[in-house]
């Protein structure tokens, strides 16, 4: 994995594997608020031209 936040946004990049076929694997973190965030990933067999969202995650500060 390498990637980094600019701003309220981190984008993170990893090859892997999917059913045999190589993808990439992003994951993307968005800061929402000081108590809210969300989490995604998202799979690309055609180096990054397209995406498939196959993950999400909405975060939040308890207590």
């Amino acid at each position: 994995m390498t990637g980094r936040f600019a701003g309220t946004t981190g984008d993170f990049l990893g090859p892997d594997t999917h059913n045999g076929i190589p993808v990439v694997v992003r994951y993307r973190w968005a800061v929402l608020g000081p108590d809210k965030c969300q989490w995604e990933q998202a799979l690309s067999p055609d180096d990054g031209k397209t995406w498939e969202t196959n993950w999400y995650m909405d975060l939040s500060r308890t207590g």
